[in-house]
């Protein structure tokens, strides 16, 4: 994924990210309802983020099987966004996540969308670098936890039943 590593700001100054945050960005557009309607007819679908941080929206879309953006909507037209490994797996509890802040701009660019750095307007990206989030070389999915966890206590009950 593409996360900016140099920005030009509003007020001339220019910035180098060595590690960028998702709370640093905001996709900042001017109908929240049309952003929306367009990142859900790009297969983003409603859920429910942990942590609630007053938005009014929460959506998320599949990157790949094992990564997942995360999209934040607040009623004053901030978009916040990031990847990280998919909640369909328990390594999610453990896992980093980093800025989908250029990859939700570009699903909306039709809206005239801008970004603002820790509230600064961004007038040029002039680097990006690429950055993944890591997985690990076991990903466990709750369903497979739970089918274990099903099949050790029918395991015990069959040993308890025949005491």
């Amino acid at each position: 994924m593409k996360v900016p590593k140099r920005i030009v700001l509003a007020d001339g100054s220019e910035v180098v990210l060595s590690e960028p945050k998702e709370e640093d960005f905001c996709i900042k557009v001017n109908d929240i309802d049309k952003a929306i309607g367009i990142l859900k007819s790009k297969s983003y679908r409603e859920t429910r983020l942990a942590k609630n941080m007053g938005e009014m929206l929460d959506l998320v879309a599949n990157k790949d099987h094992y990564k997942e953006i995360h999209v934040r909507v607040f009623n004053d037209g901030c978009i916040f966004s990031h990847l990280e490994i998919s909640r369909r797996y328990v390594n999610h509890l453990s896992s980093s996540s980093i800025p989908a802040v250029l990859d939700v701009y570009e699903e909306l660019k039709e809206l005239n969308p801008y970004i603002l750095y820790k509230g600064i307007r961004v007038v040029k990206v002039k680097e990006v670098e690429d950055r993944d989030i890591e997985r690990s070389r076991f990903m466990i999915s709750w369903s497979s936890l739970g089918a274990i966890g099903f099949l050790l206590f029918v395991l015990y009950i069959m040993k308890r039943n025949r005491h």
